[in-house]
């Protein structure tokens, strides 16, 4: 979190709005968080100058990206038919640009221009680096990982993996049912069985993701298709059922990549 300078400025008579000025002493992403008391109706305004155009307003929380030592205006008002009451403002300036993902952030590549981060800290979820010519994507909203399902050209696992490195990331590591069922409207698209990330390369019968995330399913046991895992074939892939099944990695298919956000995550306090 950075440091700022805040004061009430201007505002209040009939229309009892107040103003402040708020100066970031650093550039980052500026949040603004309303409590209000009893039957107050309170809202929150951000504007360019004290008087000026309306940037954003909230019932709640404003973000904005804000620059060092230029000014931004804030304004509490409310509204009828409970207009005044007490209230208490909370901000926070978090460094989006510094390469650490904060707060509100969904990503921060240290103003890289990575393509894989905006400069206002929310992640680019699109084809990027990738050979594909025909993909769907998935920007899931918690965890802000960005699957990219690839239906053109048809790759071997090797190959699906390096274009997915390429990318940014690896086959993906659907590491539990729900992560599964969440992107199964992906792989449902497909008319081909999708390369993912797991493989027992390393030990026969022992599966592992390329990502180094857990094999970890409940009981222990991923949701295999009947009769598999067969055993002979190294590389999984996943059936449009939501299924998995080990095949042999030289088979040409679709595959689902998988890219978390970029950003080292902020220390917890």
């Amino acid at each position: 979190m950075q440091p700022m300078d805040s004061h009430f400025l201007c505002g209040g008579g009939s229309a009892p709005d107040l103003i402040y000025q708020i100066t970031p002493l650093s550039t980052g992403l500026l949040t603004a968080t309303i409590e209000i008391q009893g039957s107050f109706e309170g809202f929150l305004r951000f504007h360019d100058t004290c008087e000026g155009t309306e940037i954003d307003c909230t019932n709640d929380t404003l973000s904005l990206m804000v620059e060092k030592d230029v000014p931004i205006f804030m304004a509490v008002d409310g509204h009828e038919p409970n207009p005044q009451g007490a209230f208490t403002v909370r901000l926070n300036l978090y460094g989006c640009g510094n390469g650490v993902i904060e707060g509100p952030e969904e990503c921060d590549d240290g103003g890289r221009g990575s393509g894989q981060c905006t400069d206002t800290c929310t992640v680019i979820c699109d084809v990027g680096d990738s050979a594909s010519s025909d993909e769907q994507f998935y920007l899931d909203p918690v965890t802000h990982h960005c699957y990219m399902q690839v239906y053109t050209p048809n790759s071997t696992w090797s190959e699906a993996q390096a274009d997915c490195f390429s990318w940014g990331g690896d086959l993906a590591s659907l590491s539990t049912t729900a992560e599964i069922n969440t992107l199964a409207p992906l792989i449902n698209n497909t008319f081909e069985d999708v390369w993912i990330g797991g493989h027992d390369v390393d030990q026969n019968g022992t599966f592992a993701w390329v990502s180094g995330d857990p094999w970890i399913y409940a009981n222990k046991q991923a949701p295999w298709a009947a009769n598999e895992p067969s055993g002979g074939e190294d590389c999984v892939e996943i059936y449009k059922n939501a299924k998995l099944n080990d095949q042999g990695c030289g088979v040409s298919q679709n595959y689902l990549c998988e890219r978390p956000p970029i950003g080292q995550p902020a220390t917890p306090p």
